[in-house]
């Protein structure tokens, strides 16, 4: 490093200016990679919160990203997820399919009752006694307890 800084010093005196990149490689004996590697590793860092523009916005202002919920929402709807995946293995596929499709789960839109019955050839009577049968069996297990929390 003093060698670079010696270098500097030398083009500076002599030429009236600041040497190049590739007149510092070339004087170092070193390759324009290696000369771009050390450049970029003395660059200041900022701060997130220091003020990067005339008006005084952060960093963090800047970079924030406004459409994407929170870390803990997503984290939070992650366990959700997860939490809801467990309990529906204890139910039949039928049932499973009849949640999914009620509630919207996995990317669906919430349907009706009319709806889910038209498309599982049962009448919406019977979609809503296996609704009403699926969360029976869900309030039994430990797991929806956890989940309810």
């Amino acid at each position: 490093m003093d060698a670079v800084i010696g270098s500097v010093a030398c083009d500076r005196a002599s030429q009236g200016r600041a040497p190049q990149a590739l007149e510092r490689s070339a004087a170092l004996g070193w390759t324009p990679q290696e000369m771009a590697d050390l450049l970029n590793s003395v660059q200041p860092l900022a701060q997130l919160q220091q003020p990067i523009t005339e008006e005084g916005d952060a960093l963090q202002d800047v970079l924030a990203d406004t459409q994407a919920p929170p870390p803990d929402a997503r984290v939070a709807e992650e366990h959700r997820r997860s939490g809801v995946g467990e309990c529906l293995v204890h139910l039949t596929e039928r049932e499973v399919l009849m949640v999914r499709l009620r509630y919207g789960l996995d990317a669906h839109e919430p349907q009706s009752l009319q709806e889910i019955g038209d498309l599982l050839g049962v009448s919406r009577e019977r979609v809503w006694q296996l609704e009403k049968q699926a969360f029976a069996t869900l309030r039994r297990l430990r797991q929806s307890t956890v989940l309810a929390e």
